[in-house]
């Protein structure tokens, strides 16, 4: 039987050197797990209009501009997912934890330590080979 893929976006968020990271909650699937910010893509919905209402929904902020970052693939036992990072170019408001546990801003070196989602950790390492992300590795 042929595993459901879901399109899923996230928002690199980035802030004097560093990255956010959210706790999903513990009641939920991977709960306690990190990950970035960001949730599955409805029907209907652009990449950017799917991030933009998952982080109204889970940190209170408004997106005003994003721009892709990466894309990855990842199978988890019994679905696929088909992960896309825009990152967050600006935004207003204030983050304000609505759905996950926690939160923190990290460097690459520091995420790598924390608990993550398989397919963000996949796609922190796709990160890390970049050239220009080394500024965040310290």
């Amino acid at each position: 039987m042929k595993k459901p893929v879901y399109q899923v976006v996230a928002g690199f968020i980035e802030k004097e050197g560093k990255f956010l990271l959210v706790q999903r909650p513990f009641h939920k699937r991977n709960g306690g797990l990190w990950e970035f910010p960001g949730g599955k893509v409805e029907r209907g919905e652009t990449l950017e209009e799917a991030l933009k209402r998952e982080l109204k929904e889970e940190l209170d902020i408004e997106i005003l501009e994003t721009s892709f970052l990466e894309r990855i693939v990842h199978d988890y036992e019994d679905f696929q997912i088909e992960l896309f990072l825009l990152k967050v170019q600006s935004f207003k408001g204030t983050l304000t934890l609505k759905e996950a546990s926690n939160f923190k801003w990290v460097n690459f070196a520091s995420a790598l330590r924390l608990e993550l989602c398989e397919a963000d950790k996949k796609l922190i390492q796709k990160l890390l080979s970049y050239k220009g992300m080394s500024n965040f590795s310290g």
